[in-house]
């Protein structure tokens, strides 16, 4: 397994585990698996000539501790000359290493400036030059600090810099060394501003860990491979490339080349192995990092080709790359740059690389132990030097003598031999390894495990360092053997980073013992591994008495300042410095990351005696982060403390504690936290613990004592125990279980004041023996360091009322035990205090400035501190809901701001009101609760009193002044650029804003999420109405907030200002909401989402919605209304622009209202009434006005629960709105009743317009009233076609073309304008009425309309056109009818005549939805119209032969034009997108379709989710191509209900999707009485000859597949699978019936079924298969069935298979799991009344006749049989059921069952679990099948592997011993026994169950299969007389005459009532017969039966003809189909065969 797979572990808390028990980190795999072609990059830009300054600061001035260490060119002692300046002189190449990895290369001078002195010009860039000493005799060069160059007034200068610790400085040089004409800078080194305003900004590209300026003395030769296009054999090239290099020696066993090339991106270095036998060879290592992809590592490769040349690429990661060395030429084979991360790509590929160089490389010796002692106890080897280090390295991984040879196998399973076993090494001198020249690397490996004793004797081993380590385990020892042993050591400023799993300091994993480990400043990091500890990555033996100063580890997870991963236990381990984790399953602690038991036997867990001091920190997701212990588990916690800063960053399954993240099982006793804990996100963060949790209540969970948390908690827990505990579940609190209240700012239980817990008196329960109790400190543990107590128990103690988020009085702070106390100012410690405070002999005295101030304490390396809100407010009042804080005046508004984000005060559980109206004078407010990524909240009450705030500006963005190159435009860089602005910055969940007013003149500039009340809003604002202006210069622009976040409540809002956003989603009332609700709101602004400034270009806006501008999942709208003007280029709605769900999780709109202007400026489809454009909303009595302009409801589309009212209508009494919050009268618009008394929303409900039926805003030709004239002056602008006399709008209609004006209504101040336009559209012969159409009778008249439409915009609703003759544009060029964005709403007659020789090219990336027409809207109708075979209608995207765009209706219309999408999405025969409410009927396609991405139809490309589009009795009889994804003989990607439908063309999607029928079947869908014959072709998986995928359905909604077949050819054609018949994948709510297939489906990958690839519910959503069959050979590699692959639950019992049956042969032919069945091939599904006939084959295991396996809990199978013979190639196999938890009832089978073991009759393989609910069953059922098999584990019944017994059930369960004996297994069983019968005692055995009969000759039967022939077949047998056997017959024979069985007899033999009688002695035959299928009885009659005569001739009585099903018809069905005849001979005997009706 994959270690990026990542590893279950016991944490149930999580969900991630099941076992009581910690399990492994798995191994990393060896290799990675590619199988795309290398990605193209472009170079990184590189300006040398210009230079810029990168002002991300990411480093500081500071001391650089050390330089870099992967530079040290080392030779043989050189002589004074080879330093000299003249051999440095001259031209030289430059190559420096960026901090990218990258070593690009320039073409520099060396000149000397003086005896000493050179200068380097140019220096990477073109204008910079620098100077260097030399110093010839020690052949040193140093690069002083200097000035390179100026910059915009910075100056620049070159500094060394630390990449390690990302300081830089001023005053170190940066050095290097010189040889043989070279000059290497070792130092790591930048240009940086030193001073000034751009302090610590430096160069562009301008970082370089070393360089190197040099002759180059090498050529690089390589075969780099590349792809055109994927990899495939076809398309593999290999190209020869050529270029310099430089090769030099770093140590006695390494040497570097530079200028390697990497691919596309330029070039890098490569490190080699200098290897003592003379050869050479590299590790994988990280060569170079690309944003996005990350690291790039170098590894082999090896390639193997499929049957299809396609090429997979295996990365050897764990394997070094072999090269030869001869003769100055290194050279290797297949090599490759790859990251294998979050984004798995090649970067470049060679199939060899070949270095001639002429540098002298010189290999080391074979190290020997020569070292002083004997190695023994008394006398032990003497380690003195690097040497023998390096030594003992070499020999442990090459030297066999060394080596133990007997295997140890660990507690966990692990197998090793030991190395240096029972050997003693001691330490004899200190060892400083800075500048070794040896060989360090870990001492032994994996599989020699060091097991001597390593006695460090006191001494110390410095700077020991391993670099980009390339494998597991790494450390001073790879790992330390069970006999191992390391103690007494020291080791300072280790420098340990791998690639690798399992890293310490001292060892990667220890089994052994680690004892008395003193490390100081170690750095320890795994960047792409686990198990990362300061002292050692895991542990299984003891470590104890350890101590580490100032550690840094990092590491993906399992990170530990001791160690990572521990089973076992830690004693007196004690650490201070800082911890991370940044990957998945984060478990991070300050002593260790993970604490469990090794396995369920082993013994507890123990921590005991560890302390930690530092910063603990846990990012990504799945994290448990804590001050000691980041996850406890199964063990015991005592004595330990934490005085730390932990903190879990990331809000998915995040557990932070003070002492542990998460503990489940455990025990905590005599335990205290300090310091801060915090994750806001997550209610699992406690002072103490994180969360608690148990997987099996029975054990009673955690159980906590005598603990304490002194903790400040930062956290979203509301649980009483979050001082303690954040999520309390499954814990017990127990004795002596406190926390300081003051301190987390949380009062509730277990809560005690600071004075309490400093008291001196210990709290109950203490033990002096164990506490120590002091006065005026809090208590401490007496085994923890010294430095440690006196700092932790340092106390800062608040007035009595104050808690640190509210501190408002002088505070006192303890000052025993020399702890020092520092504030912070300027980023500076001081001793004085901070801004707001001062220290002052142990009082914090306030100075009544508000701040947000920070405390620390400290003594020695440990340190805490907490966050003081200091804050004493100026405020009348209490802030009590009984006496709030009052807010009289704009000062007042501006301190609460100035406080509350100064201070960080979220005013959590306060109260203001404010009780004036507020003139703010056009004073900046900066937003209350300020903060960009929404996280600091306002969780107060503010009352705004019903009073107003005016005249406020609030500005969150900036722009670029005149010395900019863009002056005014948006600076998206600067700090005054932030998210959420509004009067509040962020409202929380609890936050409530109420009761407010802001005023007209009020303005709200904002860079993105503005709103007027607020931001963001997760809390509620209620009441509130907006008159100002709110404009984001980016996004997200509302009324009333900008993000109405999840959970977030706007109530009884008004905006009636202006709302604008400069890019994306502009709102009335939000810009943007998710799983929100805003119920009795208005909008009467004008809303926009346009241009604002060039920051984002003009005509790319898009999403404005009257209420809100995006309304995502979980969205609920009631009672909203819209009133104002909405607009933007697209995505524009009365109500929502943008409305996006999920099943799962819809929208809603319920009673919403507009009667608002919509405008969607580009695209007219994507401008709505009530919303833009919708996925899968849903409305309930939503209304608008149809007759103010011309939108559709969702765009164009008419939608379900949206009705489109007349003027006069919507304006009436009698509207249907509830009057619980509306107000209605005749001749107004519904308004809002708390609303109604608002001026600007009484005018615009009082403007009401009736137009006479027919007219509209955008078509007036009549007069139309106007209505509350006495209320609204009206009139019109221009006057001249218009004009308003009383209560009249009069018009003249001009004569031709159109005219516009626009009417005004006006009322108190407040002005509403209506556009209007009248134009005379009689441009053709007709009257455009359904009798006299406009007559269409040429090209010209085409024309004439398409121009029209284009013009004015008038889309002809109502009218209707006939087209009167064929039209041939070959010499004209086509003109698309309502083409760009406009749309066509008349009724089109082609009157059966053709268009042909269309050409229609719209290839721009803006050319959208062509056809022969652009847009039918959905009062639009085309029908009895053909597109001509010479026609070609190409579309950037979404072409269609006759529609580009469909909301309405298509029918009779066929297609023979090539249709293709050109640049994009959507290709249809027909349509290319169809919307909601459109409908396409009796349509063929016969031209070819081609989509350039994805969603290819035969009928229509695409349409969005919920659409619904209607297709009757269609066909598709062209190619169908996506050259990507989704393609389908009816739809490519759709929300469809197809009927009646047929495909016979070929269907092909290039990677993924293919259906007969439909590719991807969006919510909702279904598909009826449909079919294919066509071939269907998915190139990489997900093919089925009706439906290859849907998505989630629900049970209100199923997808329903009824009545449908397939006899088309299905195929997939690489190994990725998923193939059916008739479904693919198919997702919960699926619901399949009444299908078939007839066809074979064959496939080289999984997932393989005869009628459904795969089936799935969840625990809601139930998905079915009933009535279905299969008749087709179905072949797969895994998860193979003839009805079903795979058929799954995601929870509950809800997947269900019903009377379903299979003829067809199911061979699986992967080699180690087949799952394959008759029925399914894994079946987690409740399974009655199916059968199977078909032969099952695997060639692995898990093969059943109708089941191959279920792995989830129990599920049921009933009244089920199977026939056919069941053969496995391994285990696992049965006459049912391969391997499962299946409940079988009623079952049995005749079929051959043949496997190596684990073998039964009925089921082979139980898998029980540890729970009833994982139990398995075989009751009431028999076995009459032959069993083939030699294991052990054989049943004639019910096998069980013996770990699978446990709740496993053999019950009256029989098996024919006639046919096999009773196996030693059954007679031993001991779950259940077989009961066995013979062949006669079965035909008797009654009482099986109910659900059987017997009759004569027969075995028990299923009443249910009575009239079922293949079931009659196999239970009708023989029945010899007593006595007789088959080779001596001497009476009657009895015969099962079952209907469906034909019974035949040799000639010596005759049937008569049921029995065979004989004539004469001798051989004879007995047949019986049904369709096929036959099986001969031999017998040898002894004596004659006495019948006298033989019947050798018989006639036919009658015929019957059945169903497959079993239904009877009266004569020869007609329909298509198979059926059984039965034939009923005059002698009573019967036969029965197959016939096929056509």
């Amino acid at each position: 397994m994959s270690k990026k797979l990542f590893f279950l572990l016991c944490l149930a808390c999580v969900a991630y585990a099941s076992h009581a028990f910690a399990q492994e980190v798995p191994a990393k795999s060896g290799e990675v698996t590619f199988t795309d072609a290398p990605v193209q990059l472009a170079p990184a830009a590189e300006n040398t000539s210009t230079l810029v300054l990168d002002k991300s600061k990411q480093f500081k001035l500071g001391a650089t501790a050390k330089v870099e260490q992967n530079v040290r060119p080392w030779r043989a002692p050189r002589k004074a000359a080879s330093a000299s300046i003249a051999s440095l002189v001259g031209s030289k190449t430059l190559m420096p290493k960026r901090t990218s990895g990258l070593v690009p290369a320039y073409n520099t001078t060396v000149t000397k400036v003086a005896d000493d002195s050179v200068l380097i010009s140019p220096f990477v860039y073109t204008d910079v030059s620098i100077k260097a000493k030399v110093n010839e005799t020690t052949g040193e060069i140093s690069f002083p600090v200097q000035k390179v160059a100026e910059i915009d007034g910075n100056t620049v200068q070159l500094c060394k810099y630390d990449a390690k610790e990302n300081v830089y400085s001023v005053t170190d040089e940066v050095k290097g060394t010189v040889a043989d004409g070279a000059i290497f800078i070792e130092d790591a080194f930048g240009f940086f501003v030193t001073d000034g305003p751009s302090k610590d900004a430096y160069l562009n590209n301008g970082l370089f860990k070393y360089a190197v300026l040099a002759t180059p003395n090498a050529t690089i030769d390589d075969k780099k491979v590349s792809y055109d296009g994927s990899m495939t054999t076809a398309n593999r090239t290999v190209t020869d490339e050529s270029t310099f290099g430089f090769v030099y020696q770093v140590a006695n066993n390494k040497a570097r080349a530079l200028h390697i090339p990497a691919g596309s991106l330029g070039y890098t270095d490569l490190l080699l192995n200098l290897n003592p036998d003379g050869t050479v060879s590299f590790d994988p290592q990280t060569l170079y990092t690309v944003s996005t992809y990350g690291d790039v590592n170098a590894y082999s490769f090896t390639e193997t080709v499929g049957s299809d040349g396609a090429i997979k690429v295996s990365a050897q990661i764990l394997s070094p790359v072999e090269a030869t060395y001869a003769s100055g030429k290194i050279s290797w084979k297949k090599w490759l740059q790859a990251s294998y991360g979050t984004y798995k790509a090649i970067m470049a590929m060679y199939d060899g690389t070949d270095i001639t160089t002429t540098a002298s490389l010189t290999f080391p010796a074979k190290p020997t132990l020569d070292l002083e002692g004997e190695g023994t106890a008394e006398s032990p080897y003497l380690i003195k030097t690097a040497k023998d280090l390096a030594s003992l390295v070499y020999l442990s991984k090459n030297d066999a003598t060394v080596r133990s040879t007997t295997v140890t196998k660990t507690v966990n399973d692990v197998e090793y031999r030991g190395v240096f076993a029972g050997k003693y090494f001691k330490l004899a001198n200190d060892i400083d390894l800075a500048n070794t020249k040896e060989a360090i690397s870990p001492i032994g490996s994996t599989e020699y495990m060091f097991e001597g004793v390593f006695d460090g004797d006191g001494k110390t081993i410095s700077n020991f360092s391993i670099e980009n380590y390339a494998y597991d385990y790494c450390g001073l020892f790879s790992e330390v053997g069970e006999k191992g042993e390391v103690k007494n050591l020291k080791m300072a400023n280790a420098y340990v980073t791998s690639l690798g799993y399992n890293v310490g300091a001292v060892a990667g994993r220890n089994f052994g013992k680690i004892d008395n480990i003193t490390l100081t400043s170690p750095k320890v990091v795994a960047s792409e591994g686990y198990n990362v500890g300061g002292v050692v990555g895991r542990s299984y033996g003891p470590v104890s008495n350890v101590t580490v100063a100032q550690a840094y580890v990092r590491s993906l997870g399992y990170s530990g300042g001791v160690a990572g991963a521990l089973y076992g236990s830690i004693f007196n381990a004690n650490a201070t410095g800082t911890v991370y984790g940044t990957g998945k399953q984060v478990f991070v602690g300050g002593v260790v990351g993970l604490v469990s038991k090794a396995n369920a036997s082993s013994p507890a867990a123990s921590v005991d005696k560890c302390s930690f001091s530092g910063s603990v920190y846990g990012t990504n997701s799945e994290v448990a982060v804590g001050g000691v212990i980041g996850i406890m588990g199964n063990g015991a916690v005592t004595n330990c403390a934490a005085s730390a800063t932990v903190m879990g960053l990331s809000a998915s399954a995040c557990y932070v504690g003070g002492l542990i993240g998460s503990i489940y099982t455990s025990t905590v006793d005599n335990c205290y936290s300090t310091g801060y804990v915090s994750n806001p996100n997550t209610p699992h963060c406690g002072g103490l613990i994180g969360k608690s949790s148990e997987y099996n209540t029975s054990t009673g969970g955690s159980v906590v004592t005598n603990c304490y948390s002194s903790a400040m908690v930062v956290t979203g827990s509301t649980e009483s125990t979050r001082g303690l505990v954040g999520t309390p579940t499954y814990i017990t609190l127990g004795s002596g279980c406190y926390y300081d209240a003051q301190i987390a700012a949380v009062t509730a239980d277990n809560g005690k004041s600071t004075a309490e817990l400093t008291s001196g008196t210990a709290p109950e329960g203490y033990s002096a023996d164990v506490w120590i109790a002091e006065a005026g400190v809090y208590p401490t543990l007496k085994s923890l360091p010294a430095d440690f107590k006196a700092a932790s128990s340092a106390a800062l103690k608040l007035a009595e009322g104050d808690n640190v988020n509210q501190v408002k009085n002088n505070f006192t702070y303890s000052t025993a035990n020399d702890v020092v106390w520092n504030g912070v100012k300027d980023k500076k410690y001081t001793t004085d205090g901070g801004y707001a405070y001062k220290f002052n002999n142990g009082v914090g005295e306030l100075n009544y400035q508000q701040y947000t101030d920070t405390v620390f304490v400290s003594k020695g390396n440990v340190r805490k501190y907490v966050i003081l809100n200091i804050a004493p407010m100026p405020f009348d009042g209490e802030g009590t809901a009984e006496n709030p804080w009052l807010i009289r005046t704009k000062k007042d508004l501006f301190d609460l701001s100035h406080i509350a984000n100064a201070a960080t005060i979220n005013f959590d559980g306060k109260y203001l009101k404010q009780v004036a109206n507020i003139d703010c004078e056009g004073d900046t407010l900066v937003p209350i609760c300020k903060d960009q990524y929404a996280r600091f909240l306002f969780l107060g009450t503010y009352d705004g009193g019903g009073y107003t705030i005016d005249n406020m500006v609030v500005s969150t963005v900036a722009f670029y002044d005149e010395t900019s190159s863009t002056p005014g435009n948006v600076n998206p860089k600067s700090d005054d650029s932030y998210n959420y602005g509004g009067l509040f910055g962020n409202v929380g969940e609890t936050g409530v804003v109420k009761n407010l007013t802001i005023g007209k003149n009020c303005l709200f500039d904002t860079f993105s999420y503005g709103g007027a009340i607020a931001g963001s809003n997760l809390g509620l604002i209620e009441n509130c109405a907006n008159y100002g202006t709110v404009k984001t210069y980016f996004s997200e622009a509302g009324g009333i907030v900008g993000d109405l976040k999840a959970k977030g409540t706007v109530r009884s809002c008004f905006n009636g200002g202006n709302v604008y956003a400069g890019y994306t989603y502009a709102g009335g009332i939000a810009g943007k909401s998710t799983s929100a609700t805003i119920e009795n709101c208005q909008n009467a602004g004008d809303v926009a989402a346009k241009f604002l400034n060039p920051y984002q270009a003009e005509g790319r806006q898009y999403g404005a919605g009257g209420i809100v501008g995006s309304a995502a999942a979980g969205t609920k709208l009631v009672n909203v209304l819209n009133s104002g003007k909405v607009s933007s280029c697209k995505q524009v709605g009365g109500i929502v622009g943008a409305q996006v769900a999920t099943a799962a999780s819809p929208t809603k709109v319920i009673n919403g209202v507009n009667y608002g202007i919509v405008v969607s400026t580009d695209d007219a489809s994507t401008g709505g009434a009530l919303v833009g454009v919708n996925t899968l909303g849903t409305f309930e009595n939503a209304v608008y006005d149809k007759q103010i302009q011309k939108v559709g409801a969702v765009g164009l589309a008419n939608v379900s629960g949206i009705t489109a009212l007349k003027s006069a209508d919507l304006a009436s009494a009698k509207v249907a709105l509830p009057d619980s919050a509306w107000t209605k009268a005749d001749g107004v618009y519904p308004m809002l009743s708390f609303a109604k008394d608002f001026a600007l929303a009484k005018l615009q409900a009082r403007s009401v317009v009736k137009f006479v039926e027919g007219n509209c805003a955008a078509y007036v030709t009549s007069a139309a009233q106007l209505c509350n004239t006495a209320d609204v002056a009206w009139s019109v602008k221009t006057g001249s076609n218009f004009s308003v006399a009383g209560e009249k709008l009069s018009v003249t209609v001009p004569a031709e073309g159109a005219v516009s004006d626009v009417l005004v209504s006006a009322a108190d101040g407040y002005v509403r304008e209506l556009p209007l336009t009248s134009l005379n559209g009689k441009i053709l012969d007709g009257d455009g009425t359904e009798a006299v159409p406009y007559l269409i009778t040429s090209t010209a008249d085409w024309k004439k309309v398409s121009d029209f439409i284009a013009s004015t915009g008038f889309d002809f609703e109502g009218s209707y056109f006939k087209l009167t003759t064929n039209l041939d544009f070959t010499d004209t060029a086509f003109p698309v009818i309502a083409g760009g964005g406009k749309a066509f709403q008349a009724d089109f007659n082609g009157g059966g005549f053709t268009i042909d020789n269309v050409a229609v090219n719209a290839t721009e990336k803006t050319d959208a939805n062509y056809g022969l027409f652009g847009v039918v809207g959905a009062e639009g109708c085309v029908h009895d119209l053909t597109v001509g075979k010479n026609s070609v209608i190409n579309a950037y995207t979404s072409a269609g032969g006759v529609v580009g765009a469909l909301y309405g209706v298509v029918y009779n219309a066929k297609n023979y034009a090539a249709v293709a999408t050109t640049g994009t999405i959507s290709a249809g025969g027909i349509a290319g997108t169809a919307y909601e409410g459109s409908q396409l009927k009796s349509c063929a396609n016969y031209g070819k379709v081609t989509a350039k991405t994805t969603n290819a139809g035969g009928i229509f490309g695409a349409s969005a989710p919920s659409s619904r589009v209607a297709v009757d009795s269609c066909a598709n009889y062209g190619e169908v191509t996506a050259t990507t994804q989704y393609a389908g003989g009816v739809a490519g990607y759709a929300s469809v209900y197809a009927k009646a439908c047929a495909n016979y063309g070929n269907v092909t999607a290039v990677t993924n999707y293919a259906g007969g029928i439909i590719g991807d079947a969006l919510l909702p869908s279904g598909v009826s009485y449909s079919f294919n014959k066509g071939e269907v072709t998915a190139k990489k998986a997900y093919a089925a000859g009706i439906v290859a995928l849907n998505v989630v359905h629900n049970n209100a909604t199923p997808f329903v597949i009824d009545s449908c077949y397939n006899a088309g050819t299905v195929s997939v054609t690489s190994t990725s699978g998923s193939l059916g018949g008739v479904a693919g994948n198919m997702l919960a709510g699926t619901r399949i019936s009444r299908c078939y297939n007839v066809s074979d489906v064959s496939t080289n990958g999984s997932y393989v079924g005869g009628v459904v690839s795969r089936l799935v519910s969840n625990a809601t959503v139930f998905s079915t298969i009933t009535d279905c069959y299969n008749e087709g050979a179905v072949t797969g590699t895994m998860h193979v069935g003839g009805i079903v692959g795979n058929a799954t639950v995601t929870g509950g019992d809800s997947t269900y298979v019903a009377r379903c049956y299979n003829l067809g042969t199911i061979t699986s032919t992967n080699e180690k799991n087949g799952f394959a069945g008759g029925i399914g091939g894994t079946l987690k599904a409740f399974v009655e009344d199916c059968y199977n006939v078909g032969d099952v084959t695997g060639a692995g295991k898990n093969v059943g006749g109708i089941a191959g396996y279920n792995g989830s809990q129990s599920k049921a199978m009933y009244r089920c049989f199977n026939v056919g013979n069941v053969t496995g190639a391994l285990t696992d196999v049965g006459g049912i059921a391969g391997a499962g938890r299946f409940l079988i009832y009623d079952c049995y089978n005749f079929g051959t069952v043949t496997g190596t073991d684990n073998v039964g009759g009925i089921l082979a393989q139980p898998y029980t679990g540890q729970a009833a609910s994982y139990a398995a069953t075989v009751a009431d059922s028999y076995n009459a099948g032959k069993i083939v098999s030699e294991g052990s584990n054989v049943s004639t019944v019910a096998a069980a592997y013996p770990g699978s017994r446990k709740f496993y059930t053999v019950v009256n369960a029989y098996a024919d011993t006639t046919v096999n004996a009773l196996t030693a297994y059954d007679l031993a069983s001991e779950f259940g026994k077989p009961i066995g019968k013979s062949t006669r005692e079965m035909f008797d055995q009654d009482g099986i169950s109910s659900e059987f009969e017997l009759q004569t000759a027969c075995y028990p039967s299923l009443k249910v299969f009575a009239d079922n022939p293949y079931n009659n077949f196999f239970v009708a047998s023989v029945l010899l007389g007593d006595g007789d056997t088959f080779e001596n017959v001497t009476k009657p024979i009895s015969i099962g005459a079952l209907e469906g069985v034909e019974w035949t007899v040799s000639d010596n033999l005759s049937i008569s009532d049921g029995k065979v009688y004989a004539k004469v002695t001798g051989p004879a035959t007995i047949t019986k017969t049904t369709g096929k299928i036959t099986r001969t009885y031999n017998i040898v009659v002894a004596e004659p039966t006495g019948v006298s005569e033989v019947t050798t001739s018989k006639a036919i009585a009658a015929r019957y003809y059945y169903s497959v099903n079993g239904v009877r018809f009266a004569e020869k069905p007609s329909n298509a189909g198979v059926y059984i005849m039965q034939t009923v001979y005059t002698d009573g005997t019967t036969s029965a065969s197959k016939v096929l009706v056509k």
